[in-house]
């Protein structure tokens, strides 16, 4: 059976065949629809940490600021953001595709967005920095005039409901999904989960170890950095420090 077909009916019954419950009632469906989707959520929040924008929301959203309110609401659909980006076409000339990506908030930090610095400097966004308050997204300083903001992040995981209702997540790791449901079924039968346990620990090495080569072509690097000499946006005589 292809593993990326697989309906919640098809991984309850597999999850029954795995803990030896197929012919008992002390786990009632409704049950194990309820380990399933904790299951998931769990294999889900896993994919998200290693594979990072597997789930990404395409194309990002885009916002435009209104006057100068400094907090909008985020999309209904929210879970964890990636980034933020501002757009340049009110500034500079030249597309209207240009983008810069937005630091996040730095709490020490807290004094140099408000006193001693102006919300628009080189290009009107160093000094700018957002963060998550909430279901709301905040910019700081506030933003001095019209631009236009992208949000990459990623969506809610909607449970599995129908018996029908196929994983988002890859079908090669459903069995994560099979094997977590089996050990919380059996928890509540207080058997031994102990073979259960190792089989999952297995998979969430295997999970981890394929995100170091998902794209063997160009593996990851890390990223170059930088923060601007004394304060957010301004170069010192020395030129930019490394780190941020």
């Amino acid at each position: 059976m292809d593993p990326n077909s697989l309906t919640l009916d098809t991984i309850i019954l597999q999850a029954k065949q795995r803990s030896d419950l197929v012919n008992s009632n002390f786990v009632t469906d409704p049950e194990w629809t309820n380990y399933i989707n904790a299951a998931y959520l769990e294999l889900y929040d896993l994919l998200v940490t290693v594979y990072e924008d597997y789930f990404t929301v395409l194309p990002p959203p885009i916002f435009t600021f209104t006057g100068l309110t400094s907090h909008y609401p985020l999309p209904a659909n929210f879970y964890k953001l990636m980034g933020v980006d501002i757009s340049l076409a009110a500034h500079i000339s030249g597309p209207t595709d240009a983008w810069i990506t937005l630091g996040k908030y730095n709490f020490a930090d807290r004094n140099k967005y408000v006193y001693g610095n102006t919300p628009t400097t080189y290009l009107g966004v160093l000094n700018l920095r957002y963060r998550i308050i909430g279901n709301m997204i905040r910019f700081i300083p506030l933003p001095s005039g019209s631009q236009s903001f992208r949000l990459w992040y990623i969506p809610v995981l909607a449970p599995l409901v129908l018996s029908t209702d196929v994983p988002v997540t890859p079908g090669q790791w459903t069995d994560y999904i099979i094997v977590d449901a089996a050990i919380r079924a059996m928890q509540k039968e207080e058997s031994d989960v102990s073979v259960l346990m190792a089989q999952k620990a297995a998979l969430v090495v295997r999970i981890n170890g394929a995100s170091t080569n998902r794209d063997e072509g160009m593996p990851d690097t890390i990223s170059d950095v930088q923060r601007m000499n004394r304060a957010y946006g301004s170069y010192g005589s020395d030129g930019p420090n490394g780190g941020m």
